[in-house]
Order: structure tokens, then sequence, then C-alpha cells
């Protein structure tokens, strides 16, 4: 559980590994990443440092 002064947030590994889920998925099939040199690494990098945090 994510928690604060202000909030409390149940399941969080959970909804960021959904949400992680989803943005490698749509980079696997979307074009328009293709677009820009780079971009389709650096947003796969980023996610994985991310789910490395939450691990």
């Amino acid at each position: 559980m994510a928690t604060s002064k202000s909030f409390r947030l149940r399941g969080a590994e959970s909804i960021i590994d959904n949400i992680a889920d989803g943005i490698l998925d749509y980079l696997k099939r979307s074009d328009e990443v293709n677009l820009l040199d780079g971009l389709k690494a650096s947003i796969t990098q980023s996610v994985s440092r991310a789910m490395a945090l939450v691990a």
C-alpha cells in the first residue's frame, strides 16, 4: 500500500505493473513511436527503470 499524509493507495504495485504492461504493449503495436529515432527505446528503458524500483 502506498501512503502519504493525504492519501492511501491499495495495490500500488499491481496498478504500476498493469500500466507498465499497457505501455509496453502499445509500443509493440504502435507505428507512431517509430517516427522519432530512439523514442521507443527511451520509453522502454524508462518503464524498465520504474519497474525495477517497484520490485
